[in-house]
């Protein structure tokens, strides 16, 4: 049955983590530009104080994309709750699994290859820059927080389902 309130939070789940593909992850402020980091590079303008990173943050792109995908097929299996819940748990490891690599490795990695492209050959202005930037995280860093509360809401909706259906079998 899809309109269960959990389809709800499944649906509003993968919305969230497609708004991470429009919005930001992070800007870094250095002494004298900005640099915008999100999964896809845009390109700036010519008149533009800011720079984006040269290439996708392909392993969060790809988790994002799994993520997406899993809750979809996880609104979808509302006749098996018990594969419905195997399906969520998953999807909840892979929302972990892109915060993990976001605030770990990728965001300060990001930031040193974007730099190391920016300032090659020139290894002060690469120090200057790593010890004087200011990092403002985005809306897209934000995401998978929220993607992981709503994966608990669907969670708790999916077992009132379950619970209803287990005690309405006793009563027959």
């Amino acid at each position: 049955m899809l309109q269960r309130v959990q389809t709800i939070w499944l649906a509003l789940a993968a919305i969230i983590a497609g708004l991470a593909f429009i919005f930001p992850i992070a800007n870094f402020v250095l002494p004298d530009q900005a640099i915008i980091y999100s999964l896809f590079p845009k390109d700036a303008g010519i008149n533009s104080a800011s720079f984006y990173q040269q290439s996708p943050a392909w392993s969060l792109v790809i988790l994002n994309i799994a993520f997406i995908i899993l809750t979809i097929v996880t609104i979808f299996l509302y006749k098996n709750r018990g594969l419905q819940m195997k399906v969520l748990a998953f999807a909840f490891l892979v929302v972990v699994a892109y915060t993990c690599i976001l605030f770990m490795y990728q965001t300060d990695a990001g930031l040193k290859d974007i730099l190391e492209t920016f300032c090659k050959g020139r290894e002060d202005l690469l120090k200057t820059y790593m010890e004087k930037q200011e990092t403002f995280y985005g809306f897209a860093s934000y995401c998978p927080i929220m993607q992981m509360l709503l994966l608990v809401f669907a969670r708790n909706g999916i077992r009132k389902d379950e619970k209803l259906v287990r005690s309405s079998e006793h009563l027959r």
